[in-house]
């Protein structure tokens, strides 16, 4: 890792960036780390960053939701006006990604994000077929929902992959879904586009959990409805 004192080496847990283990003293400083080390895993083969999501340390899992929970609401200070940023939400599992390369549909990367304009049309009320929109205190919980979904599903016509959960409020509503697609190139501040790959965040909504139970319709990866 890099010091004031120049360069040197040192040993950290599995799934740590190295910066983590320096002691910075400020959460925005360990939030800055986490989100570095949770977006290293889009340029992994999928089945590494898979593991590497799975063994990141819990405290750098909670610097993560921090991090995405301040940048919501910086993009709501600026009326959720797309500027280019993404944050990175953490990665799919091992066994989803088996369950993928399984349907020959084995994803280029394991890393799970959402771009400052996918957060808009989530919270302008996107829905996903009839279902009724993502709750706010749902929202914000995307990090620990992409962390640990009930279960995962892809849709056989279209191969997108839905991350299903139970809402904040009455389970009994339905469950709570997250859509994803791929992303390989975003637009930073200055209007450069790079690549960065992703599976990303596109669209959320409550659906009916009978209508996600239908095996003709989707495919049952890992977990549970």
């Amino acid at each position: 890792m890099e010091t004031p004192d120049g360069f040197r080496m040192e040993e950290v847990p599995p799934g740590i960036d190295p910066g983590w283990a320096y002691n910075v003293g400020e959460a925005s400083q360990r939030a800055q780390v986490a989100q570095r080390a949770a977006r290293q895993i889009g340029a992994m083969p999928a089945d590494l960053g898979a593991a590497v999501g799975e063994s990141m340390a819990e405290a750098t899992k909670r610097a993560l939701a921090e991090d995405f929970r301040a940048w919501v609401a910086e993009r709501r200070a600026d009326d959720m006006r797309p500027d280019g940023s993404w944050r990175a939400l953490g990665a799919l599992s091992p066994g989803t990604v088996r369950a993928l390369a399984e349907l020959d549909a084995a994803p280029p990367t394991a890393g799970v994000a959402i771009t400052a304009d996918q957060l808009r049309h989530l919270t302008r009320d996107t829905k996903i077929a009839s279902g009724r929109a993502l709750p706010e205190e749902d929202l914000l919980r995307l990090p620990e929902i992409v962390d640990r979904p009930e279960a995962v599903l892809r849709e056989r016509t279209s191969g997108i992959v839905l991350l299903v959960f139970s809402p904040t409020g009455d389970p009994r509503q339905g469950k709570l879904v997250l859509q994803l697609g791929f992303t390989r190139r975003v637009r930073d501040r200055d209007g450069t586009r790079r690549t960065a790959s992703f599976n990303a965040v596109t669209s959320g909504g409550l659906v009916a959990a009978e209508q996600l139970r239908d095996r003709a319709t989707y495919d049952l990866l890992e977990g549970e409805v």
